[in-house]
């Protein structure tokens, strides 16, 4: 499969990655690069097959997969050293918002590069990936990394790299929008008089008891329709925020989220 595999970056996804690349890719180098050697200091003790460094150069030797789990405006500090040292012959794999194939290809001069957009829930086995590769990827490759991130959840291929803006705005930033609506039915709860910690009990086991129910029945209008009695109490508050156009609000939300990735790819 992979020699060696480099992961520039030791953030919360670039951790996630390489927790899942070391448990995977078994028989390869994992070299995780960051500038704090803390980071890494977990999985190197963790996993036999793993190795940490704060040098770039040295984590992207001999690499033949890189994956730039890097922040989008650290990018060009570390685009030089990938350029001057990787093999002509190395797979990039990036998983920085908004930038686009062809800047990573202006930047490092390689031409076999898998841009992806991950979700935080990928450290449960919950995650959702998008991907798209450019014409330079070989197929035997692309099935390794696809299969790779299929660890930690579900991939959804996007065939233009405008449907990986679009899958950002909706998956990518999604798990922060239902964050944002368990606080809401905190605060909800607190309104009727619950104690915050009682209020966050209750909304966080709800929306886990929700989400159980949706994952094993999988549509989410017939389960809202099940649960919906005429007349009684979840009718009188889903009707209130109909009449607040609460779908117009998620709409926008979601194409405003889209909008900004758009901008960040230009």
């Amino acid at each position: 499969m992979f020699k060696k595999i480099a992961i520039i970056g030791a953030g919360n996804m670039g951790t996630i990655l390489a927790q899942h690349a070391c448990a995977y890719f078994v028989d390869s180098i994992v070299t995780i690069c960051d500038t704090s050697a803390e980071k890494y200091q977990h999985l190197i003790l963790t996993y036999s097959n793993a190795q940490g460094t704060t040098s770039i150069p040295e984590a992207v030797k001999e690499a033949d997969v890189i994956i730039l789990a890097v922040k989008p405006q650290h990018f060009d500090d570390c685009a030089k050293d990938i350029r001057n040292i990787s093999l002509q012959s190395v797979t990039i794999v990036s998983i920085m918002a908004g930038v686009s194939t062809s800047y990573i290809k202006e930047k490092i001069d390689r031409d076999a590069i898998i841009r992806t957009m991950p979700n935080t829930p990928m450290q449960y086995g919950h995650g959702v990936t998008g991907w798209h590769a450019t014409a330079s990827v070989n197929t035997q490759t692309k099935k390794n990394i696809v299969n790779f991130l299929n660890t930690g959840g579900v991939t959804i291929f996007c065939s233009t790299e405008d449907d990986i803006n679009k899958i950002t705005a909706v998956s990518g930033s999604g798990p922060a929008y239902f964050f944002y609506a368990v606080e809401c039915l905190t605060e909800a709860a607190m309104h009727l008089g619950f104690s915050r910690e009682e209020a966050t009990y209750i909304a966080n086991e709800t929306c886990l008891g929700a989400a159980a129910v949706l994952k094993e029945h999988g549509d989410a209008t017939s389960l809202r329709e099940r649960v919906t009695s005429k007349g009684g109490t979840t009718e009188a508050a889903l009707t209130y925020m109909k009449e607040k156009e609460m779908s117009h609000i998620w709409t926008e939300a979601v194409k405003k989220a889209y909008t900004r990735a758009q901008e960040l790819s230009e």
